[in-house]
C-alpha cells in the first residue's frame, strides 16, 4: 500500500510539472478503476459517487489538454503557447 500512494504523489507532481497526456490518462484510469472496484466488491454505489472527484479531474484535464489522435502525441508534452 505505501508503494501504490508513492506512485501516487510521484504521478500528481510529474503532472504538475509536465502534463503528458498519458501520465493524465493513467490518472484517470486508476483513479476510475480504484473508484468502481467498491461498488462491484459489494459496497453502496455511492462509495464510486463519493469518489468521482478523484477520476474526474484528471478526466477533465485530459480533456482540457486535449485528446490526441496519435499514439506519439500521448507521450510528448506540448507547452502553451502566448498568443500576443
Amino acid at each position: 500500500m505505501p508503494y501504490i500512494g508513492i506512485l501516487d504523489i510521484i504521478v500528481a507532481f510529474f503532472v504538475l510539472i509536465f502534463p503528458i497526456r498519458i501520465v493524465v490518462f493513467w490518472a484517470f484510469f486508476w483513479a476510475f478503476i480504484t473508484a468502481l472496484s467498491r461498488p462491484i466488491s459489494g459496497m453502496e454505489f455511492i462509495e464510486f459517487i463519493e469518489r468521482s472527484a478523484n477520476w474526474s479531474l484528471p478526466l477533465v484535464l485530459l480533456i482540457t489538454l486535449g485528446i490526441p489522435n496519435t499514439l506519439k502525441s500521448w507521450f510528448i508534452f506540448e507547452e502553451t503557447k502566448k498568443e500576443s
